[in-house]
């Protein structure tokens, strides 16, 4: 544990630090934080290779809060002003793009300067600008259930906060540099930023105590980072890297779990894919709740870091964005590549650790959220993701993705697809690299042309839509053979896809190769063979049968126009709550009372019933549902769930229309009801969820029909 000793150091105004590293773009930032001002004091010493200046002006974005004090330049300087109605294309290339909206936020800073030698050689500028940075928290977007609380960055007596989109130091956008930052905060804060620390002390500045700390990165990075707050330091030296904790509290069994951790995770992902690219890594704690993943450092909510299951989930997903992401940037212009395979490289390859089951259940729930969310009109080519904004973005841009890596994997093996990765690794390290860049690995590891691959996946939208049309059997020369035939919709798809045989010694599974619209296939056996499974363990990116989908919450989440039913057997104040419920949901545009609905509508529109009423009653419960609604409790599953003082939220096949969902909440809680409204969509990929007061107590997934992928074959 650190806390920073008091040395007495007078430092008269800004320093501006060291040459830096020898690429093409260098800040040398010195800035202090006045966090009870929400205020900044900062100066930026900007080194530029002359020949990257366009004709004799530099140009830089910078927040429109803050004020530029002065501008100078070891070179002629004609002059420099700012401007806060610029033209947006003069600094972005697409500034139409909903990833730039901080440019409302933004003014321009013109700096015309004299004779550039031919545009040889270095020069050096030095901006000098303060103010107040505070751009408020704000909810996500209710139609993104895992989504944190929002802020371009703030400097708040609780924690600093500062991103690219805050343009808090001058900024060319798109623009790779390096760095060194020096810090001063409030004596009892520290401050973290990527790269390697390289000095911290204490001194006086601007009259009071003060903590230092000199951060520098000397690999190029296209963002600058900043968190700051009142920390205890814990950290290790762990084979060549920093490991290290900031944490609010100063115990250290929390900080030790981390360190442990973060040791295991880097070893293990320098095993399949490479070098640990940085210095050191951080767990940073956060007072508003996040999961955000720097370079070298990870910064998550402080009940986010004390969820017993984050350590062995989401808190490896972090580490490897040292890989992907942090290391390796991301084109955006092209297609974001990255979440997909971090995903797929952290919290799915966790679920296959624990085992086949575990893999599989995963694979299957990000086909289901994929056909639950991605509804007509918002599906679009993954090429086309940048970021996920809500559910059917990130179903895009993460589900689809990583199932993409999947289907690579399963069709070139372990021992390529890991090659693949580690080359697109070495080849690409502190670049910004693309879709074409991962083709490019995969097609060099295989020793084959991808690009059908690549093309199909990234640039369609859809799904294969798979049908078995026929399957038998015969006995022949000693052993046996299974002929079926397999047809996809217009236009097709072409891939791998998983065929398993049962036999009456044990099961088969082979890959097939499906090209065209229809083909027959025969596959060879020892064993009289007794069943065939085509994908029985959804292990390819397409179309789920209805009997493959048990109905879950994200299924009701996940559609575009449902309709809620305000149960009639409430009280009046009860119907309000419920309202109100279903209005944070996004749905308030579809409410009406039990009184007013048209019941043929069951027929043709996803239904919510909140709260008790007459139509709960007759459509929940008649002989061998799967839930059944009693008066004083609900029969879910193998499970009897009382009514009073709790709430239950499930979602089952609409009697009406086995197309159709039909969800259903009931409460005796509704004040506790209202109050944890907001965290019930982040259980979309349960069927079933009870509460006891805000507590979860119960929550499952229906079990799956038989797939019509599989038949058994001693009928046929």
């Amino acid at each position: 544990m650190n806390k920073p000793a008091i040395t007495i150091i007078l430092l008269a105004g800004f320093l501006v630090l060291g040459a830096g590293s020898a690429f093409g773009m260098h800040h040398s930032i010195a800035i202090s934080l006045f966090p009870p001002d929400n205020s900044l004091l900062a100066t930026d010493s900007i080194r530029v290779d002359a020949g990257d200046v366009e004709g004799s002006e530099l140009m830089f974005l910078i927040n429109g809060s803050l004020t530029v004090e002065d501008v100078s330049s070891d070179v002629n300087l004609i002059r420099w002003h700012t401007l806060e109605d610029f033209e947006p294309s003069t600094f972005i290339d697409d500034p139409d793009s909903e990833d730039v909206e901080f440019l409302s936020t933004a003014k321009g800073l013109f700096i015309e300067l004299g004779d550039l030698e031919g545009g040889t050689g270095e020069l050096t500028v030095v901006v000098t600008y303060s103010g107040v940075l505070y751009d408020s928290l704000e909810a996500p977007p209710a139609a993104y259930a895992k989504g944190f609380g929002e802020t371009s960055g703030l400097i708040d007596e609780r924690g600093v906060f500062l991103t690219n989109e805050s343009l808090w130091y001058p900024l060319q956008f798109d623009r790779m540099f390096t760095f060194t930052l020096r810090v001063d905060v409030p004596y009892d804060w520290m401050s973290i930023s990527q790269g390697r620390r390289a000095d911290e002390y204490t001194g006086v500045l601007h009259g009071e105590d003060r903590t230092f700390t000199v951060w520098v990165e000397e690999h190029p990075t296209p963002e600058l980072y900043l968190v700051a707050g009142n920390y205890y330091r814990h950290e290790a030296f762990h084979e060549g890297v920093w490991v290290m904790t900031y944490t609010y509290e100063q115990g250290d069994s929390l900080a030790q779990v981390y360190l442990d951790a973060t040791g295991r995770y880097i070893a293990m992902y320098e095993t399949l894919i490479g070098e640990y690219p940085f210095p050191k890594f951080a767990l940073v704690e956060n007072w508003w709740q996040t999961g955000f993943g720097m370079p070298s450092f990870t910064l998550l909510g402080s009940k986010v870091i004390r969820l017993p299951f984050i350590v062995r989930t989401s808190y490896g997903h972090e580490i490897l964005h040292n890989w992907w992401g942090n290391s390796v940037f991301v084109d955006y212009s092209q297609g974001n590549w990255c979440e997909g395979l971090t995903t797929y490289g952290a919290d799915y390859l966790y679920k296959e650790q624990m085992g086949q089951d575990e893999a599989r259940d995963y694979r299957h729930h990000t086909l289901i959220s994929f056909n639950s969310y991605v509804t007509e009109g918002k599906d679009f080519p993954l090429s086309e993701f940048r970021e996920r904004h809500d559910a059917s973005s990130q179903n895009v841009g993460y589900g689809k993705s990583l199932m993409v890596f999947h289907m690579l994997r399963r069709s070139l093996g372990d021992s390529l697809f890991w090659q693949a990765l580690r080359d697109f690794y070495e080849s690409s390290r502190f670049t910004l690299a693309t879709w074409n860049d991962v083709e490019a690995a995969f097609s060099g590891a295989a020793g084959a042309d991808l690009s059908w691959f690549f093309d199909q996946w990234l640039s369609r939208t859809g799904m294969p839509a798979i049908t078995l049309e026929s399957a038998a059997y015969v006995a022949r020369d000693g052993g046996y053979e299974v002929t079926f035939e397999l047809r996809q919709d217009d236009p097709g798809f072409r891939f791998d896809i998983p065929v398993r045989v049962e036999t009456t010694q044990g099961t088969e599974t082979q890959m097939v190769h499906l090209a065209g619209l229809d083909s027959t296939y025969t596959l060879s056996t020892g064993a009289e063979p007794v069943g065939l499974a085509i994908d029985p363990d959804y292990d390819t990116f397409r179309k789920l049968y209805i009997e493959e989908i048990p109905l879950t919450l994200g299924s009701m989440f996940g559609q575009d126009s449902a309709l809620v039913v305000i149960g009639n057997l409430e009280a009046d104040s009860t119907r309000s709550y419920l309202r109100n419920v279903a209005r944070s949901w996004g749905l308030a545009e579809y409410i009406v009372e039990e009184a007013d609905f048209d019941e043929s509508r069951l027929t043709t529109d996803h239904v919510w019933l909140v709260g008790r009423g007459e139509l709960m009653n007759r459509l929940v419960g008649p002989e061998g549902s799967r839930v059944r609604v009693g008066s004083g409790s609900v029969q879910v599953a193998d499970s009897d769930f009382a009514i009073p003082g709790n709430t239950l939220v499930c979602a089952l096949r609409n009697p009406e229309n086995e197309n159709l969902g039909l969800a259903v909440v009931i409460s005796g809680d509704v004040l506790s009801l209202e109050s944890l409204a907001s965290r019930i969509p982040h259980y979309s990929k349960y069927s079933y969820v009870g509460f006891e007061g805000s507590r979860s107590t119960l929550k499952g997934v229906w079990a799956e029909g038989k797939s019509p992928l599989a038949v058994d074959l001693r009928e046929r």
